[in-house]
């Protein structure tokens, strides 16, 4: 989680209460690109970016397929639990940003070897 804060995760300022609570944090696109300028363990940005890229596509799953667990009268079931970020852009609304960026843009930087990646996916496998 240190890691995440160290990034510059953000609260939630425009709300829509389907899709998450205002105590939501999130990651932008910004922010992942300006990674280089933070305190984060160079050595270990194959395993965040992955982890990151995990915790992501899980919220975004349950939300997708399980959306009455982030109603309010039920929110403590996965939200409160996890309180995983969310991955996208605050502007007119939140708008979800594809989980892919998560991998793509720390590679187009060279933080990042796909192929670390890539080996990292076949050992959880």
């Amino acid at each position: 989680m240190n890691d995440l804060q160290e990034m510059g995760i953000k609260k939630m300022t425009d709300w829509n209460p389907l899709s998450c609570d205002p105590n939501s944090e999130y990651i932008d696109n910004y922010e992942l690109k300006n990674i280089v300028y933070t305190n984060i363990n160079k050595n270990n940005y194959c395993n965040f970016f992955l982890c990151l890229f995990m915790i992501i596509v899980i919220d975004m799953g349950m939300f997708k397929y399980c959306r009455n667990y982030y109603r309010k009268k039920i929110y403590n079931i996965f939200r409160k639990k996890t309180m995983y970020p969310k991955f996208g852009n605050v502007g007119f609304g939140f708008s979800f940003r594809n989980p892919k960026n998560i991998i793509t843009i720390p590679e187009q930087l060279n933080l990042i070897n796909i192929n670390d990646i890539t080996n990292n996916i076949n050992e959880i496998y």
